[in-house]
């Protein structure tokens, strides 16, 4: 058994050890520092290195500027429009158009004026340019009294009804006699009827530029003209115009014959001559004198039935203001008693 001195020898090492290491937790210059471990820097994300193997995107091709249609090259001269018959009736006009589409009609297309709603516009035009149609009448199923074409600018007041002496001015079958209006000087121009001029709507052209002298007169020199029991016959000689001068109706191709042609119609401007070296005659197998009557002009010769083979040799013809004329016998002043003969001056 251990003795109590004994005990206490073998545990005073272990107390003075526990007393030692007491001690130094207690002083704080043997306590080692702790050092404080600062914050981690972000890690900045790597980018990727580039694919070799990728194919490089190609830049896009900047975009084509359009280019342009051309504009249509103006006419370099006086240009012709030409259209098919211009018609009046009762309560409207109706342009029949040809093959050729202009001013926004289609071709063959029929446009009827309606008072307050559709006009009948041709146009714009330039200077000398020309309105051609192949006729310009007056409906017969669709008028019930006379109508007249009336354009102040050509001093034109003609009557189309033929029962009370008037007639179509042109020829469908024959483009080379067509009812044309050539505008010289700019402005708007309106088609109306004088026996009513609020009748039928409105039918204007439209012409730009700037006025343009008119030509030097024309001097057109014919045979004769004859007047016949029942016909009126014009001797073209030499000449050739307004569709005559190679008839393929008549046998002698320059003599036009009002049974023959039906109206015959001669276009020219003021100034413009017609000339008949051999004179007005008559037929040998004339029953009675007959007479050349423009009363515009205030012509009224008798033409004898023994006239000689003619009178007045060299007779000259110069409208000197615009209109139509009619040509007729003031003995026999019927449309059927020798036909139609208009003498049209612009």
């Amino acid at each position: 058994m251990i003795s109590l001195k004994r005990l206490s020898l073998l545990m005073l090492p272990a107390i003075l050890m526990l007393l030692v290491a007491a001690c130094g937790d207690d002083d704080p210059t043997t306590a080692a520092p702790t050092a404080t471990s600062p914050a981690p820097e972000p890690t900045a994300t790597p980018e990727p290195a580039p694919d070799p193997t990728a194919t490089p995107t190609t830049a896009p091709e900047p975009t084509a500027t359009p280019t342009p249609e051309p504009e249509p090259e103006a006419p370099s001269g006086p240009t012709t429009y030409t259209f098919g018959d211009f018609v009046l009736e009762d309560g409207k006009f109706e342009l029949r158009m040809g093959a050729t589409a202009y001013f926004g009609y289609d071709a063959e297309q029929r446009i009827p004026t309606i008072p307050g709603l559709i006009e009948i516009v041709f146009g714009p035009i330039q200077v000398g340019d020309t309105i051609s149609f192949a006729r310009c009448r007056q409906s017969g199923s669709r008028s019930t009294k006379e109508h007249r074409l009336t354009i102040d600018l050509f001093g034109l007041d003609h009557n189309l009804y033929g029962d009370t002496g008037g007639g179509p001015i042109g020829d469908s079958d024959d483009t080379s006699n067509n009812c044309e209006f050539t505008f010289n000087e700019p402005g708007e121009f309106i088609f109306y009827d004088s026996t009513d001029p609020d009748d039928h709507g409105v039918a204007k052209v439209i012409v730009e530029g700037e006025a343009i002298a008119m030509s030097e007169p024309v001097v057109y020199t014919l045979d004769e003209l004859r007047v016949r029991e029942t016909v009126f016959e014009l001797r073209m000689g030499d000449t050739i115009a307004w569709g005559y001068g190679d008839n393929p109706l008549s046998t002698d191709a320059d003599r036009i014959r009002t049974d023959e042609v039906g109206d015959i119609t001669i276009t020219i401007n003021v100034g413009d001559s017609l000339v008949f070296p051999d004179g007005l005659t008559s037929s040998g197998s004339n029953l009675s004198s007959h007479f050349i009557t423009i009363d515009e002009l205030g012509i009224d010769i008798e033409i004898p039935v023994d006239d000689g083979g003619g009178i007045q040799p060299g007779y000259t013809i110069t409208p000197t203001e615009a209109g139509t004329f009619r040509l007729y016998c003031s003995a026999h002043p019927e449309p059927e008693a020798h036909g139609n003969f208009f003498i049209v001056v612009s």
